[in-house]
């Protein structure tokens, strides 16, 4: 980070599920400056410039005024992880800020979060779409700490991980696992989240950048090998824990 810049202001995007979603955070106050949200199956590569620019105008701040860029890096559609990616990357080099990745999990949980008073669980199962036949999932206990690093699951090894009463399952690909599953709506607390909600994901990269040292070089999180192929028995790849 420059040593010149010391604005405590966050922006933030997340390209790597439904669309595209943008917010500038104002951390030191805790005030959201301004955010926007947008549904699309593509094209997020025309609109994020555009979305950034709006966002800042209508925070009332300039490229110059941040102090980081945070992203979701994953899992998530791949072609959105490497369109957010690469942006947060060069507003990064031509800022001289940090690049923040922020796990689609653990945004898509505060998310949940954000807008819901808050209520005791015994677990929280994050539930995303691979637009295949599995699902990206990760647990997290009652104190909201993850159970596992995450997985790209089937159905049935998804219903293995609830194992609590007050499971509450979140997430875009929530009602197809409850279809494929045939287990019951009225038994579980269901939360559909389409898009991760950039204050959330602002949020989350504060606490990094108030603790420096512990940044590491953004990546993707990709949990899967890409669809280059169509094999019997598609193989499972972990990238990385993030």
């Amino acid at each position: 980070m420059s040593g010149e810049n010391k604005h405590p202001v966050i922006l933030s995007f997340d390209c790597a599920m439904n669309g595209c979603a943008v917010g500038v955070y104002d951390h030191a106050g805790n005030r959201v400056l301004a955010s926007l949200s947008e549904e699309m199956t593509s094209g997020q590569a025309e609109r994020l410039v555009p979305m950034i620019e709006q966002v800042l105008k209508q925070g009332k701040k300039q490229y110059t005024d941040l102090e980081a860029v945070a992203v979701t890096n994953g899992p998530g559609a791949f072609t959105g992880i490497r369109i957010g990616i690469a942006a947060a990357k060069a507003l990064a080099l031509t800022l001289e800020i940090p690049a923040i990745g922020i796990s689609t999990f653990d945004a898509v949980l505060q998310s949940s979060l954000q807008s819901r008073p808050a209520k005791s669980y015994k677990s929280y199962l994050i539930i995303l779409e691979t637009k295949r036949s599995d699902f990206y999932v990760r647990k997290y206990d009652a104190d909201l700490v993850p159970v596992h690093a995450g997985a790209c699951l089937a159905a049935e090894q998804v219903s293995n991980l609830i194992t609590e009463e007050k499971t509450v399952l979140i997430g875009d690909a929530v009602k197809r696992f409850m279809q494929e599953s045939n287990r019951k709506p009225e038994a579980f607390e269901c939360i559909d989240i389409k898009l991760c909600d950039p204050v959330a994901i602002a949020k989350q990269a504060s606490i990094q950048v108030e603790q420096p040292e512990n940044i590491i070089e953004i990546a993707p999180a990709y949990f899967r090998a890409p669809d280059v192929s169509t094999p019997k028995t598609p193989e499972r790849y972990f990238y990385n824990k993030a």
